[in-house]
C-alpha cells in the first residue's frame, strides 16, 4: 500500500539541497572569519580513503537531480561541471534544484512499482521507483551530506544539529519569526540574499523589521509584496495610514497582538532598544504618499527617501549594534541611495500609476515633462532617462558615503550590508548603461549575478577598516 505519493516523497530532494547549501555557506563564512583559505575546507577529507568536501557536495547534487528523472523513466541531465570551489557548489545546487523542479508530479506519481535497472560499477542493480528513491537515493544523499557536515565540524566550523536540517526550519520557529523570514524571501530577493550571511539572531530580527516595513508599504500602496497594485489604491489611503499608526502605537505601548507583523516589530524594537520615533518616521513617509506630495527639488526627494528608506537603514544599524550618530548617518545614507535607485528604476511604472518621484527640477533641467500622464509616454523616455541618470549621480555619492559606515560593523554584518550595496548599486549602473529601453522590462540582476556580487562583497568586508572616510558636507541631515 502506498502511504506517500512519489511526488510528495521527492520533495525531500530540494530540501536536502538547501540543507547542504546552508552548511557549506556556514563553512565558507567560518573560514573567511578565521583567515583561512576556504579552498582548504573544500579539499579536506574526513579520512584518507573518503572523498573531499567538494566531491561530497557534487555527489549530493548528482543524486538529487538523477532521482526524479529515473523514477519518471526519462534521462537525467548530464552535468559536466566539476565542483572545485564553494561558488561552484552553490551554482550546482541551484542547477540541481531547477532540474528537480522541472519534473512534474504527474510524471512521478504512479511510478512506485515501475521496474528498471541501472549499471553501477560492475553490477547491474534492479530497482522499483519507490526503492530507488527511498532505499537508494535518499540514504545516499543523507550519507554524503552528513559527511560534508562532519568535515566542516572537524575543521572547527560551529555547526549544530539544526544546521543539518538547513538551520532553524520555519516549522520549528515561532510563528512571528517564521513570518518575517517568509516575508523577506517573497518581498525582496536582494535583501533576502544579503541577510543570509547575518548571524542567525540578527537575521531573524532583520527579517521581522523588514516584514513590518513591507506590510505598511503594501497597505498604503494597495499591493502585496510590492506587486499587483489595485486600480483604486488611492481611495482610503488616509484611513489606512491612520490604522497603521494606531496599530503601531498600540504594540509599541506594550499591547498584545495576534498579528505577526506587529508582534515582530514590537519584539525587535524592544530587543534592540530602537527609538520609537523611527517607526513613526517611516509612517511619515507613507503620509507623503497618501497626501500626494509634489517633489519639486532634490532636497524634497531626499527628505522623502529618508522617511521611507533612510530611517529603515538606521533601524537595521541599531539591530547590528550601532548607536553612534556618525555611523547611523552613514546607515541612513545607504537607505537614501537605495531609494534614489529604486525611484530611477521605477520612473515609468510609477508614472503609469500616476506618481512622479524624480524631482521636478531635474525633470525640467533635461526637458522631461513633470506630469505623470506625459512622463510615461515613450517619446519622453530619453529626457526622463537623463533626469534619472542625474539622480543616480546623487545616489552614487550616498553609496560612497555609506561605505564609511560599514567599517564600523563586524565581519558578517559588513558582508551583508556590502552585498546589499553592490546588488542595488548595479541596478542603477544597468539602467544607466542600457538607456531608456531598460524601462521596457524590469531592471535588475539575475540570481547568478546577485550571487556573484554577494560573494564579491566579501573583499570589501575583509578590508573595511581601510575604507576612506569621506566628508558628508551638504548631505541630507536626519531629523
Amino acid at each position: 500500500m502506498t502511504i506517500l505519493s512519489m511526488s510528495s516523497a521527492a520533495q525531500a530532494l530540494p530540501r536536502a539541497l538547501s540543507n547542504l547549501e546552508h552548511i557549506l555557506r556556514k563553512g565558507e563564512v567560518n573560514a573567511i572569519e578565521r583567515g583561512i583559505d576556504p579552498q582548504i575546507f573544500m579539499d579536506t577529507r574526513l579520512t584518507p580513503d573518503m572523498w573531499p568536501l567538494k566531491k561530497q557536495a557534487q555527489t549530493v547534487c548528482e543524486l538529487a537531480k538523477n532521482a526524479p528523472y529515473r523514477v519518471a523513466g526519462t534521462t537525467p541531465p548530464d552535468y559536466q561541471t566539476v565542483v572545485e570551489t564553494f561558488e561552484d557548489s552553490y551554482a550546482l545546487i541551484a542547477k540541481a534544484k531547477a532540474d528537480v523542479a522541472a519534473v512534474s508530479a504527474a510524471q512521478l506519481d504512479g511510478q512506485e512499482a515501475r521496474e528498471f535497472s541501472l549499471k553501477m560499477g560492475p553490477r547491474e542493480m534492479e530497482f522499483t521507483g519507490i526503492s530507488y528513491l527511498s532505499g537508494f537515493t535518499l540514504p545516499n544523499i543523507y550519507f554524503h551530506s552528513a559527511t560534508a557536515y562532519n568535515i566542516l565540524r572537524q575543521n572547527g566550523v560551529d555547526l549544530k544539529k539544526p544546521d543539518f536540517f538547513g538551520g532553524m526550519p520555519a516549522q520549528i520557529m515561532d510563528a512571528v519569526t517564521a513570518h518575517g523570514h517568509a516575508s523577506i524571501k517573497k518581498g525582496s530577493k536582494s535583501f533576502a540574499l544579503a541577510s543570509r550571511v547575518l548571524p542567525p539572531a540578527l537575521r531573524d530580527d532583520a527579517s521581522m523589521l523588514y516584514a513590518w516595513c513591507r506590510y505598511c508599504d503594501d497597505v498604503i500602496d494597495g499591493q502585496e509584496m510590492g506587486h499587483g497594485q489595485i486600480a483604486d489604491y488611492k481611495t482610503g489611503q488616509a484611513e489606512r495610514l491612520s490604522q497603521l499608526r494606531e496599530d503601531t502605537s498600540n504594540v509599541l505601548a506594550g499591547k498584545s497582538t495576534d498579528n505577526p507583523v506587529y508582534a515582530g516589530l514590537a519584539r525587535v524594537v524592544k530587543t534592540h532598544d530602537i527609538d520609537h520615533r523611527h517607526p513613526f518616521d517611516l509612517l511619515v513617509g507613507f503620509e507623503m504618499d497618501a497626501s500626494e506630495r509634489v517633489y519639486k527639488t532634490t532636497d524634497d526627494i531626499l527628505d522623502y527617501s529618508y522617511h521611507v528608506a533612510g530611517v529603515v537603514g538606521v533601524m537595521m544599524a541599531n539591530i547590528m549594534g550601532v548607536r553612534d550618530d556618525a555611523t547611523l548617518d552613514r546607515a541612513s545614507d545607504l537607505g537614501l541611495a537605495f531609494q534614489l535607485t529604486n525611484i530611477a528604476r521605477d520612473v515609468i511604472d510609477d508614472a503609469r500609476a500616476d506618481r512622479v518621484f524624480v524631482p521636478q527640477d531635474l525633470l525640467r533641467k533635461h526637458g522631461a515633462p513633470v506630469e505623470a500622464s506625459k512622463l510615461c509616454k515613450v517619446e519622453n523616455w530619453p529626457a526622463a532617462h537623463a533626469a534619472a541618470s542625474e539622480q543616480l549621480d546623487i545616489a552614487e555619492q550616498y553609496y560612497i558615503s555609506a561605505k564609511a559606515g560599514i567599517k564600523e560593523l563586524d565581519f558578517r554584518c559588513a558582508w551583508a550590508i556590502n552585498a546589499a550595496l553592490k546588488v542595488y548599486r548595479e541596478i542603477g549602473q544597468t539602467l544607466r548603461a542600457d538607456g531608456p529601453t531598460a524601462w521596457e522590462g524590469r531592471v535588475g540582476a539575475s540570481k547568478g549575478r546577485k550571487m556573484a556580487l554577494a560573494f564579491g562583497a566579501i573583499g570589501g568586508a575583509v578590508g573595511r577598516k581601510g575604507v576612506e572616510i569621506v566628508p558628508r558636507d551638504g548631505f541630507y541631515t536626519r531629523p
